[in-house]
């Protein structure tokens, strides 16, 4: 499998999203995402070695799980949705698809 940063996943929402995506919601999604990629892809939950990225893990925190650098990353818009376009991401996600 591919092997992705939790950047890549964020970014892909954040596209698809076309800015009707906040930061509390941004981090549930990657959280999904990355808890349904462990799910579906290990035969057993005692070897979860094939996993969605590997360079963050996530907090429990009051709200839910969050990856701290991404809340850093998003953490001035508050509750307001992500005002986001990432145009090399964009040409990618494209060809990705």
């Amino acid at each position: 499998m591919v092997k992705y940063s939790y950047n890549d996943v964020a970014d892909w929402f954040l596209v698809k999203g076309k800015g009707k995506i906040s930061p509390k919601k941004l981090q549930k999604l990657v959280y999904y995402a990355y808890a349904w990629v462990l799910t579906l892809s290990n035969d057993s939950s005692e070897e979860l070695n094939i996993r969605l990225f590997d360079d963050a893990k996530f907090e429990a925190w009051v709200h839910g799980p969050v990856l701290r650098n991404l809340y850093a990353e998003y953490a001035s818009y508050g509750f307001e949705n992500i005002v986001y376009f990432n145009y090399l991401y964009y040409i990618k996600l494209c060809y990705m698809i």
